[in-house]
């Protein structure tokens, strides 16, 4: 019977160009997903947003947080605020002693991993927000770390004995604390300018 199934079983359509083979990842809430055979020959446009991903990965931080971190402590400088600036550094430095910033793997792995909606060679970064989503609801998080393919990509996992359930839900209260703290030093003035309001934006889409 399995095999039956295994020939009738629909494959997706994906127009692959070059020499790219396309292999089944995991599934996730009813979703399959794929992978490319060789993760490091990933084409050029997903690559760099994968590049750009490993990076904030590798920094415990995202860029939004980065950019948002050095304006509230520009502003904290600016009125003479130095115990305020202080603490803005010592949130970053806590930051960099995390053993992993759970919500940045999330990421990675949405754009390693793609389903037969998306394009293989262009990254939507809307879609992979709704499949970091999808995957948060329906997967328990120790088992989509540690027994999906990212663990290729971040090996040093396999032999991580962190529950990234509980991990994870205190990651997300202090990141909280440190975006509250962090909005706290801007002007009313400067939380109203389009660069700042994008910022604070997606920073709360992550963290929701």
């Amino acid at each position: 019977m399995k095999w039956f199934k295994k020939i009738f079983k629909r494959k997706p359509k994906f127009n692959l160009q070059n020499d790219h083979i396309i292999k089944e990842a995991f599934t996730c809430g009813g979703v399959v997903y794929y992978q490319f055979d060789d993760v490091f020959n990933v084409p050029f446009e997903r690559a760099l947003t994968a590049l750009d991903f490993y990076e904030e990965l590798r920094m415990r931080t995202s860029r939004d947080l980065l950019l948002l971190h050095v304006t509230a402590t520009n502003e904290a400088l600016n009125k003479g605020k130095l115990t305020e600036a202080a603490r803005l550094n010592q949130q970053l430095k806590e930051r960099l002693e995390w053993i992993i910033e759970p919500d940045l793997l999330y990421k990675l792995a949405s754009v390693v991993f793609f389903d037969e909606n998306e394009s293989p060679y262009i990254y939507d970064h809307k879609y992979g927000q709704q499949k970091i989503k999808n995957w948060k609801k329906e997967s328990e998080i120790n088992a989509f770390f540690l027994q999906m393919p990212i663990i290729k990509l971040v090996p040093f996992l396999q032999d991580c004995e962190i529950d990234f359930r509980t991990y994870s839900q205190l990651v997300q209260k202090i990141s909280k604390h440190h975006l509250d703290s962090t909005l706290l030093q801007l002007s009313d003035e400067t939380k109203k300018t389009v660069f700042v309001k994008d910022l604070i934006s997606r920073l709360e889409t992550q963290q929701n």
